[in-house]
């Protein structure tokens, strides 16, 4: 082995014209397969389709009828009440009804569209307050069926929120000072083009407040919009910076 080395390095050393050419004409060979060569971040490809907890995985979500999501945080650690005023939460009423407007043609069933799954979506607009409405009765409201105008409506909200254990820190964090979007999509290749859509929009907002755009889809398209090697999250900033989170 060692003489089969010497030998090599001898001749590269003596006719290093010849091995710099042997070289070069390897690498192009080489080079002539990349177009051929796909870059898949998907890590259900891990598996075999034909894999028993693959075929699970896929009869649930299909039987409970579950889409991958893209969550939107929205965290205010300088106001002295969080995300609970009236200004951030204007921003977020006005956020989940842009994530609405996220759905373009279905380019295989021009009659149809795709993107975020506007009946399934989880924001503060969108979800029911259950309380007492009397002897033996419940009442049902939006729990917050427009912004609130004033700090003592921003308080009571979070009042409700956080009384409701299906909110408690699933789309609200305990302390008040973040509140997420749930975004189902129809494919999740599509959350790459959500996540830019929501970044020129975020960026655009003014405030006080920073914002995150996470969830597996998201690392996902990210990875295969960008050839970037693969993430946990997103973080973006009001003046449109972004960064990766781990």
């Amino acid at each position: 082995m060692n003489n089969l080395k010497n030998l090599l390095i001898n001749f590269a050393i003596r006719h290093y014209r010849l091995a710099t050419a042997g070289v070069l004409m390897l690498t192009l060979a080489a080079g002539v397969f990349l177009p051929q060569v796909t870059i898949d971040t998907d890590p259900e490809n891990m598996l075999a389709h034909s894999e028993p907890a693959r075929i699970f995985h896929n009869q649930t979500k299909k039987r409970f009828d579950l889409c991958d999501t893209v969550v939107l945080g929205i965290v205010n650690e300088q106001h002295p009440d969080g995300v609970f005023n009236p200004a951030t939460l204007r921003r977020i009423d006005e956020l989940t009804a842009f994530a609405k407007t996220l759905r373009w043609p279905d380019a295989d069933h021009p009659d149809r569209t795709v993107g975020v799954i506007e009946v399934d979506m989880i924001a503060p607009s969108l979800v029911d307050h259950i309380s007492q409405g009397g002897s033996g009765t419940l009442r049902f409201d939006w729990l917050m069926a427009h912004p609130p105008r004033t700090r003592q409506e921003a308080l009571a909200l979070r009042n409700r929120a956080l009384s409701n254990p299906l909110l408690l820190k699933h789309m609200v964090s305990g302390d008040g000072k973040a509140i997420c979007l749930y975004l189902p999509l129809t494919d999740k290749l599509l959350s790459y083009r959500v996540y830019t859509e929501l970044n020129k929009k975020i960026a655009r907002m003014g405030g006080n407040e920073s914002y995150h755009i996470t969830g597996l889809p998201v690392a996902e398209g990210a990875c295969k919009g960008s050839c970037m090697p693969a993430t946990i999250g997103w973080k973006v900033s009001t003046k449109g910076m972004c960064g990766v989170t781990l």
